[in-house]
């Protein structure tokens, strides 16, 4: 029989929750009702030529019909600056401009910079077109978008200083590109002026982007940059091009740049999901769906490889359409987890509401319950790799690899998570996988549906994991489970309370917090069981201020994969 998985989907808001504790969960679907059990897994494989599919169905509070609504994917990275209007174009003069690196034109316009709303066609904008061309985008009274093109396309993975100054008293507008000296290229610089038309609307009454537009006033974005944004900077005085490119913010106490209104360093915080202003406005922002700091920027030298050593070659941001981190569904349901639950893999199973039965269709949602504080403790403990689940969370290698069947040692075959992958790019993708520009991806979520981790999913990692818990069942051992998480977060502490811990088929992924607990447990006369290949070996990290978020960064310089 083949199941129909995708009918609703849904991610928990921790991936781990210790008996006694709550975890909400946020579904879904088109159909406007589910019904939800929970079960406690001891085997997730549903191949009828192996142990089976052995599961315990929990009695909980969120057992039954709920309301389930349809919530959209929106993916796309940007920077998001409240203002209360000091970014809207006032007096006589505004110049504005960054540093770009784009590396994908095409298809759409890119936004770099502005306050710029579709819906409302009000505001102001900087924004490349789909060949490349810097364009001026200025809202009218009319409700009709005036643009303005300079005719000259950028390239992609060049640096280049695009930039616009306005004057407002003699109603002209100037468009600038300098791309600077690199090598044996010289200098290009480019600018065209023009006409403005009478009845400006420069306020949407929305909050300033850098890397998106607005879709509307609902906190909805598109047109979203592909690429890297350097200091973006904003002055209310006459500057050309030239000098806007070379203005370098360095602020000291008792000392101002007239007429600068805001210039965003993004070497500041490179661990943050905030960016910092250096103007005395402090008009600091945060970030969107986590694109990817401590990339290389304009100034970097090729000598340094640590961002950290030198944050001012690392002073770039890399927006991408695609980056996703949190779906920001509403919450459907949340489970108080009774103190007296055993720790294990979790799922809730999600059928069809109604009297009617679908026998195909069921879906699950993944997650792990973990020893409360008044729990008995065993003498064994398994420690899941959620960290290695994360790094390989949707891959898409069938699809993409070209190299895939020889790497397998098969032929190809698409299961249809594959194909609803492939039709739902917004899903997400693992850290085995490219962005819609090429690059790497270097950031997974357990905020987001994942495939690949669910029972009548690809059998990889996890539910190769549970044949192990089920050869524990079957020869009545008993066990704990944590996750690789709780080893991250709290060390050696997580497995003092054990005389023995277990790493299950495939723990490839670890910080270097999960191994100095493992290194202390040991050293301490811990034993350690290790069941697996391809084990220790990636490095990786869980972002400091995106808790749900497990980095991996591949390359020299620490920035691609």
């Amino acid at each position: 029989m083949i199941y129909k998985t995708n009918e609703y989907l849904g991610y928990p808001n921790r991936i781990s929750v210790p008996a006694g504790e709550s975890v909400s969960f946020q579904l879904s679907s088109k159909r406007p009702k589910v019904k939800i059990e929970v079960l406690r897994l001891r085997c997730g494989d549903v191949d009828a030529n192996g142990p089976g599919f052995k599961r315990e169905v929990m009695a909980s509070n969120i057992d039954g019909e709920h309301a389930c609504r349809d919530q959209p994917i929106r993916p796309g990275s940007n920077a998001i600056i409240e203002h209360d209007g000091v970014l809207v174009p006032a007096g006589h003069h505004w110049c504005f401009g960054a540093y770009v690196h784009p590396t994908r034109i095409a298809d759409n316009a890119k936004a770099v910079m502005g306050n710029w709303c579709e819906a409302s066609a009000r505001g102001y904008a900087l924004e490349l077109d789909e060949q490349g061309r810097p364009v001026l985008v200025l809202g009218q009274s009319t409700g009709v978008a005036a643009r303005f093109t300079l005719d000259v396309k950028l390239r992609q993975r060049v640096w280049a200083f695009v930039s616009c100054a306005l004057d407002l008293a003699q109603r002209s507008a100037t468009l600038s590109v300098v791309v600077p000296a690199d090598g044996v290229r010289p200098v290009v610089a480019r600018s065209k002026s023009f006409v403005l038309p009478q009845a400006l609307a420069l306020d949407s009454g929305l909050p300033f982007l850098i890397a998106a537009h607005h879709r509307n006033d609902e906190r909805q974005y598109t047109s979203h940059f592909d690429g890297k944004i350097e200091a973006p900077r904003i002055f209310a005085r006459p500057l050309d091009a030239e000098a806007l490119r070379t203005f370098d913010c360095q602020p000291r106490t008792g000392a101002t740049h007239a007429g600068l209104v805001a210039f965003w360093d993004f070497s500041e915080g490179i661990s943050s999901l905030s960016v910092k202003d250096l103007s005395p406005n402090c008009l600091h922002g945060s970030l969107r769906q986590l694109p990817r700091r401590g990339v290389t920027g304009f100034h970097w030298s090729g000598s340094v490889h640590d961002w950290r050593l030198s944050p001012r070659e690392y002073a770039a941001i890399h927006f991408h359409s695609d980056d996703i981190y949190d779906c920001g569904w509403q919450t459907t349901c949340t489970l108080d987890v009774p103190a007296g639950w055993r720790s294990g893999v979790y799922a809730l199973r999600l059928t069809p509401a109604g009297d009617a039965p679908e026998v195909d269709c069921e879906s699950y949602v993944t997650f792990f319950v973990t020893p409360g504080r008044t729990s008995r403790r065993a003498d064994l403990v398994i420690v899941a790799s959620v960290a290695t689940y994360l790094a390989y969370a949707n891959s898409a290698l069938r699809l993409y690899q070209v190299h895939f069947e020889t790497l397998m040692e098969h032929v190809l075959w698409l299961p249809q998570d594959d194909v609803f992958m492939q039709e739902n790019p917004e899903i997400g993708q693992s850290t085995y996988d490219c962005h819609v520009d090429g690059s790497g991806r270097a950031y997974s979520s357990w905020l987001r549906p994942i495939l690949n981790m669910r029972p009548r999913g690809y059998w990889f990692n996890l539910i190769n994991d549970t044949h192990i818990l089920d050869w524990l069942e079957e020869k009545g051992i008993d066990y704990d489970l944590i996750t690789d998480v709780e080893l991250d977060r709290e060390g050696a502490r997580a497995l003092a309370p054990y005389r023995v811990m277990m790493t299950p088929t495939h723990p490839e992924y670890f910080s270097f917090n999960m191994m100095n607990a493992i290194m202390a447990y040991q050293n301490a006369g811990g034993r350690h069981i290790s069941m697996g290949g391809n084990a220790f070996y990636w490095r990786c990290g869980f972002h400091p201020a995106a808790s749900a978020a497990l980095e991996v960064r591949r390359g020299m310089a620490g920035t691609r994969t």
